[in-house]
């Protein structure tokens, strides 16, 4: 389980063996799975795109509009090798939070699924606050039909990764819309 404490923070624990409904805040012997596995995988078998988002929050607010969603264990910068093999094939969508973390780690999964997803594009959604996610950007008003378009509509541009380490997110006066295509 992931735990999220007030103030904001967040801490992994797993149930202890020897004390049944006991707690070891620890993540020894366990490995993380993408969240909302067994939906992607089904998912993914049928076609559809799958987004990928920075938390469970995002996740869930794609779910309640129809559409399949994940994440990975503990945010962003923390992509596994093993995250992207359970992509394989997939037509993937990375919606990154409104800040340089959330950029930069949009960018780590579309390399990480170079040659292994069908598709990977990188599709910034921003209500012009730093810090901003898919979540705010829904709460703003955005709509499934709205998503959809903007991601139909991001155009499909390489993006040279070494060079894109110290960017910043878009700006209102800036192009939103960037995609990352990635070789079959």
């Amino acid at each position: 389980q992931t735990v999220r404490l007030m103030p904001k923070a967040f801490r992994q624990r797993r149930p202890d063996p020897a004390h049944p409904g006991a707690w070891l805040w620890n993540l020894e012997g366990v490995e993380p799975l993408l969240y909302r596995l067994p939906q992607v995988m089904a998912a993914i078998q049928r076609g559809e795109t799958i987004y990928v988002v920075e938390g469970e929050k995002d996740v869930e607010a794609l779910q309640a509009l129809g559409l399949t969603a994940t994440c990975n264990a503990m945010g962003a910068g923390k992509w596994r090798p093993s995250y992207s093999e359970a992509l394989r094939g997939a037509s993937v969508v990375v919606l990154p939070d409104n800040d340089p973390p959330g950029h930069q780690h949009a960018r780590d999964i579309c390399t990480a699924l170079t040659g292994i997803a069908a598709r990977c594009k990188m599709v910034p959604l921003h209500t012009g606050t730093l810090h901003s996610d898919v979540s705010d950007w829904l709460h703003a008003g955005g709509t499934r039909t709205a998503l959809e378009a903007h991601v139909e509509e991001a155009p499909l541009e390489t993006i040279p990764i070494a060079q894109e380490q110290d960017a910043t997110p878009p700006t209102a006066t800036t192009d939103a819309s960037v995609g990352v295509k990635m070789p079959p």
